[in-house]
This record gives C-alpha cells, structure tokens and sequence, in this order.
C-alpha cells in the first residue's frame, strides 16, 4: 500500500513539474476535456471517408483543435477540417495542413528524415525542451511545418528562426497558435 502512494505520489509531482505556465492556468477538468477532444478527433478522422488520418496531427489546447501534415489535395484537407469541426466539444479548428502532391523518392525520405532531426535539435537548443515539446515538426520535400500552441509570440519567433536556419530545410510553414 506505501509503495503504491508513493509510486501515485512521485507520478503526480512528475506530471505537475512537466506543466507549463500557461498549462498552469488549464484546470485538471479542462485538461480531462481537452483529451477527450483529442480522442474523440482522432477518432472521427479515422472513420472519416477521403481524410487521410494516419498523416495528420491532432493537438487540443482548452477547447481548440489543430490539425497539421502533410495531405495530396485541397478535397483531403477540407474533408479533414469538416470533420473537426463537426466532433463535440470542438470550440475551434486550427488549420496547419500543407497541401502538398507527389511522391517522394526513397532519397528525400531519408533528407527529410535528417532535416526533421536537425530542426528537432535546434528548437530544443534554442528554446528549451519544455517548449520545444508543445511545437510538432514534419518535414517533407525539404519544407518544414511547425505547429502546436507555444505560450507566447516570443517562442514562436525562437523556434521559427531556429527551424529556418536547420540544414535541409528549404522552406518553413509556421502555423503555429498561441495557447489562450
């Protein structure tokens, strides 16, 4: 029983040391909220006919979802974003997906593989691992996309930069949000 408490007790104390700022401000009721959200959005874009699930990233903050990646068309990313916008609890719909057609060659899988470590190691570099972690990064055919919410303007602009100067990347697609 002792083990168990302290087992609950250091998973607890972990969990609130790993919750920014902004996070802070979110109740454990809004945070509960937020990954039903989260679930029930993956979920709905799995059963979804024409939206390519498996390549887009669901992120939730109080209330808004953001959906980012990489899909073929302009019919993929709106049957996406439709589809959010219909899941309960759904306040808003952040767009951070890149339309972006053709295949890639085994070659740019591995360079986008590369330039996605690099740009990974900067932003961590430069704005530390806590934001770094709120901040998803894809890259495809040389063209980075960030997205995720950051706490304020000026660790978007860290991590813009950061990405920007990362060997490989030929191009970057903030469409970072603010946490509010």
């Amino acid at each position: 029983m002792t083990t168990r408490f302290l087992l609950l007790a250091t998973l607890f104390v972990t969990m609130l040391a790993s919750i920014s700022d902004a996070d802070a401000q979110r109740t454990a009721g809004r945070h509960v909220d937020d990954t039903t959200l989260h679930s029930s959005t993956k979920i709905a874009l799995a059963d979804a006919a024409g939206v390519p699930a498996s390549r887009l990233n669901v992120e939730v903050y109080s209330g808004a979802v953001q959906l980012s990646g990489f899909v073929e068309t302009q019919e993929e990313k709106d049957a996406a974003l439709n589809t959010a916008k219909q899941v309960e609890g759904a306040e808003r719909v952040d767009d951070a997906i890149i339309v972006m057609s053709g295949d890639r060659s085994f070659g740019t899988s591995i360079d986008d593989n590369v330039a996605l470590a690099n740009v990974e190691a900067l932003i961590t570099k430069a704005s530390g691992m806590g934001d770094a972690l709120d901040v998803v990064t894809k890259v495809r055919k040389g063209e980075a996309l960030l997205a995720g919410f950051v706490s304020n303007d000026d660790v978007r602009k860290t991590v813009v930069e950061a990405a920007e100067s990362a060997k490989g990347v030929t191009k970057v697609h903030d469409r970072i949000s603010l946490k509010k």
